[in-house]
């Protein structure tokens, strides 16, 4: 988890400048792959763009970037999909 949120502050660093670096961030969620993370609502476009481009350096992997699955301004946009079929019981 420290080194996904030092490339997190990298990335944001290099793409959105030292105010961009500065933009809190936090984890809800990490599974090794997959990361769920909370940005200031007036921060989360630039947050989003930065980590759609940024690539950076694995230890023994080579080069890893970003991928971005979801980005919603609400946290139950990112919850719970809209276009779902749910089934009711």
């Amino acid at each position: 988890m420290v080194q996904l949120r030092s490339h997190l502050a990298t990335t944001l660093n290099q793409w959105l400048g030292a105010s961009g670096g500065g933009t809190p961030i936090d984890i809800l969620k990490f599974d090794g792959t997959t990361a769920i993370i909370r940005v200031p609502f007036d921060d989360h476009r630039g947050v989003w763009q930065a980590l759609t481009v940024a690539t950076f350096k694995m230890a023994g992997t080579g080069e890893a970037r970003f991928q971005v699955l979801r980005n919603s301004a609400f946290a139950m946009g990112v919850a719970a999909s809209s276009r779902a079929t749910y089934k009711t019981v």
